[in-house]
């Protein structure tokens, strides 16, 4: 109790219980241990394992990305001038998973989806579906029926799960004042409810990557391995492939052969804003505005699809603009692309996973944050809020703003 009042005011009864908590109910606790003590000495030697010994299943690795050049043809793609990036932070898929599936956390994960109901009223027979987390969901149900359908190896018996996969990223600014940022990926678990997802101190969102940027330098040192200034196509089409390069390395084997044998998971390659601006279907933007109708419903019939026609499309731009030297923004690639807002990049996810049976574009679900929440939804409403403004008052009623407050 002397060394509890000694020094620092900060400490707490707490503490000091639960330091002699831990110390009594430790069977590996030898008071002899202490003999000698030194803080000093211990946190120089607890700094050197966490800098040494331990990175908690993190890996570093840098991505290399090849080059166009307009007007210099190169015999194949592998000749075209590469730049590395790095700076690739990541942990293994397959490391994750099995931590998380290892953890108390999973106890409380649900395994078999499943369909809920609601009767509104007990002499109505009619009942309404609920859906309200992805456990819940046809897609789930659907993958459940595929996995127990795959075949099972000799002495094989064990239960057959899906993981839903939910992942998630998005540029981040570290300061109010200056440029300092990180690009994290995150991964969720889909056989966790939402409300424990929500928690913060439910620890349900875990890091996966942090993606390198192109760097304040990238101009200087492409101009400096093609001996032409770099453009804005170029760069564009240098941040998706780096994008999809760091996907490539989250896709690795290991990860692959458990997708192949029964593990499911959850960014599309489309230009933004371009003529078919839906990562579903093949709508128009100039079709946009029929949404809703009963003509818009038979337009969604005709979705994307990632086939060998629409990977041919991709290849066949790749060699124009790296084989015939052709800029990005050719007439030849555009004449390729545009028409289903395609880009020049090879989507990780198709290249790695396609020929597993995975279905690209159905992956993407609506970006509520950035869509609605700060996208089109509050442009929209800001627009009705100034035509609201506008509008004359009738006798000394409220403003139609006030009005709408109060609803």
């Amino acid at each position: 109790m002397e060394r509890y009042h000694d020094g620092s005011g900060k400490k707490s009864a707490a503490h000091l219980n639960s330091m002699a908590k831990a110390m009594h109910d430790d069977p590996a606790f030898d008071l002899n241990a202490l003999a000698n003590f030194s803080a000093e000495r211990e946190n120089a030697l607890l700094d050197a394992f966490l800098k040494n010994g331990s990175n908690d299943g993190w890996h570093e690795a840098s991505i290399k990305i090849r080059i166009p050049v307009s007007g210099v043809q190169f015999t194949s793609e592998s000749e075209a001038p590469e730049i590395q990036v790095d700076g690739l932070y990541y942990r293994r898929l397959i490391d994750i998973i099995t931590a998380i599936f290892q953890d108390e956390a999973s106890k409380s994960f649900h395994f078999s989806p499943f369909k809920q109901y609601w009767i509104p009223d007990d002499d109505n027979p009619e009942y309404e579906r609920l859906y309200s987390e992805m456990y819940m969901s046809d897609t789930a149900l659907d993958c459940q029926r595929e996995v127990e359908a795959l075949p099972h190896e000799d002495g094989d018996n064990l239960e057959r799960v899906i993981i839903p996969l939910m992942l998630a990223s998005d540029l981040a600014h570290l300061t109010s004042f200056g440029s300092a940022s990180v690009w994290p990926i995150y991964v969720r678990f889909g056989n966790q409810t939402k409300y424990d997802r929500a928690k913060p101190s439910a620890h349900a969102t875990h890091h996966l990557a942090y993606v390198p940027l192109l760097g304040s330098d990238f101009a200087h040192r492409c101009a400096g391995l093609t001996g032409s200034a770099l453009n804005q196509a170029t760069e564009t089409h240098c941040k998706r492939e780096l994008m999809h390069k760091v996907w490539e390395t989250l896709l690795d084997d290991d990860f692959i052969e458990a997708y192949d044998r029964g593990l499911k998971v959850l960014l599309s390659s489309i230009r933004l804003l371009g003529r078919s601006p839906c990562p579903r279907c093949l709508i128009k933007k100039d079709e946009i505005s029929e949404v809703g109708t009963p003509r818009d419903l038979e337009r969604r019939a005709n979705v994307r699809v990632d086939n060998k026609h629409h990977q041919k499309k991709i290849e066949s731009a790749r060699k124009l603009i790296f084989r015939k030297g052709k800029p990005i923004a050719a007439k030849a690639v555009e004449d390729l692309l545009l028409e289903e807002s395609l880009v020049l990049t090879q989507n990780a996810f198709s290249s790695r996973l396609a020929l597993h049976g995975l279905k690209l574009y159905p992956l993407f679900i609506v970006d509520q944050l950035h869509e609605i929440e700060l996208g089109i939804w509050k442009s929209i409403l800001l627009h009705l809020i100034r035509i609201l403004h506008t509008l004359p008052r009738r006798d000394n009623s409220v403003s139609a703003v006030t009005m709408l407050d109060t609803r």
